[in-house]
């Protein structure tokens, strides 16, 4: 069974326009995009800030971690941990 907060084959080669563009809602900036503009051009966030975004959404660093570290051992495809779309995918968003 895939989990709801993997992200998808074709998610895993957006580039961070696509993953900016999925998030936006016309041109009204929203929580989520947000999130991506605070990425670099690779969608990867700073330690610190993926730390920020998981406690705002209330939830901690080593829950993310440890659903992380459960993908890879059943083989599940997944982005680079400190990935704005992967965190944002493994918060519901």
């Amino acid at each position: 069974m895939i989990k709801p907060w993997i992200v998808s084959t074709e998610q895993l080669s957006w580039n961070y326009d696509e993953w900016l563009e999925a998030y936006e809602d016309g041109i009204t900036r929203t929580y989520e995009s947000s999130v991506i503009e605070a990425a670099d051009e690779l969608c990867l966030l700073q330690s610190q800030d993926l730390d920020r975004l998981l406690r705002q959404s209330g939830t901690t660093t080593k829950e993310y971690l440890q659903s992380y570290k459960d993908a890879i051992e059943e083989g599940l495809a997944v982005l680079p941990i400190n990935h704005a779309g992967q965190a944002l995918c493994w918060l519901g968003y």
